[in-house]
């Protein structure tokens, strides 16, 4: 019989579940003293496992610094009832993958979130904080449709090189690669860089946050990740330097061809193949949307031209009718002057 779940912890009144999984269980709970709704992150990680539970709170505690208009701001961490905790604002919405299921966005909208959540991890990043799991399950979207990146769980410190998953992670191969273990896999195998998925954590950094944003753009477009499978064949996968993620196009041939381009340059397996920054991944989607040559893809003179001349002629609807008048005034009287040449011809 499973023990029903606890009515507080700490001073938080537990008010219903939000979702559970490998790494816990998060609440909607109501801070008195604040008199506010949060939502409560309990990691199956106990007090008593000592230096993971020291860099859980430290990890977390470094998140709360954090303020962005497209970061979902952390409260506070700490320790009651020999239970930890992450306190969070409260997003009255729904995660990325739950609207997805929905509705399945467009190749625009999704841009348009991906470049909200590369506005927060790149303030991040200046923080000196690296998210390394970045997927759709820790991205909300709220009821204004903004994007909101969540879950510093994972996050580390420039500089920090602990992380010990990948042994313990690979002999557990009838797991899904979904899955990710707080303080064991550090990030979700599906979306990890592979300097992640290859245990080198001093080689971890901004570059591997682009990865996984990449990844979600990917998914979002191509309606799958790059890498299938489970958990040991994905992480074979994402290591092999010479196995090149298929083009997105391959499963969707409607996506734009310079948009798959820079969705594949940004999840490159070497980090210095990828965009040296994710301002520069962010200016290439940027570009994409204004219908202007990206770095990855350009295009022709005559391309730019057809477009730009469309675009003004569309912008300027009147003056389009004028010159379609005068073209088929011009045409009548050139039709006029072949007849009259026949019957001249004929006389």
């Amino acid at each position: 019989m499973s023990k029903p779940p606890p009515k507080t912890i700490g001073r938080f009144q537990l008010r219903s579940e939000l979702g559970r999984g490998a790494f816990g269980h998060v609440y909607r709970a109501y801070d008195p003293t604040l008199a506010r709704e949060v939502a409560l992150k309990v990691p199956k990680l106990h007090a008593g496992r000592g230096e993971l539970a020291r860099r859980f709170l430290r990890e977390a505690q470094s998140a709360a610094k954090l303020r962005h208009p497209h970061l979902v701001p952390v409260f506070e961490a700490g320790l009651a009832d020999d239970t930890l905790y992450i306190a969070s604002e409260f997003i009255d919405g729904q995660s990325l993958v739950d609207r997805c299921k929905l509705d399945w966005p467009s190749a625009k909208q999704s841009v348009e979130w991906v470049l909200q959540i590369a506005e927060a991890l790149m303030y991040a990043h200046k923080e000196g904080i690296i998210h390394r799991d970045v997927k759709p399950a820790n991205i909300l979207i709220d009821r204004q449709g903004h994007a909101r990146l969540t879950d510093f769980g994972l996050a580390k410190n420039e500089g920090d090189l602990e992380p010990r998953w990948l042994r313990e992670a690979a002999e557990k191969a009838g797991a899904d690669a979904n899955l990710s273990r707080d303080g064991e896999v550090m990030g979700t195998p599906a979306y990890m860089a592979p300097e992640q998925a290859q245990g080198k954590a001093n080689l971890t950094g901004p570059h591997s946050d682009q990865y996984g944003l990449g990844v979600v753009l990917y998914e979002l477009l191509a309606g799958r990740v790059p890498y299938q499978g489970k958990l040991k064949q994905v992480l074979a996968s994402v290591r092999d330097p010479m196995l090149k993620a298929p083009s997105p196009r391959r499963f969707n041939s409607r996506i734009p061809p310079d948009l798959a381009a820079i969705v594949l340059r940004a999840i490159r397996k070497q980090p210095k193949r990828r965009y040296a920054t994710l301002n520069d991944f962010a200016i290439d989607l940027q570009r994409w949307q204004h219908g202007l040559a990206t770095s990855v893809r350009r295009r022709s003179s005559y391309q730019v031209f057809r477009k730009r001349a469309s675009e003004w002629i569309n912008a300027h609807p009147a003056l389009n009718t004028f010159v379609a008048t005068i073209v088929l005034i011009i045409s009548l009287l050139a039709m006029t002057r072949g007849w009259l040449w026949d019957w001249v011809v004929r006389k």
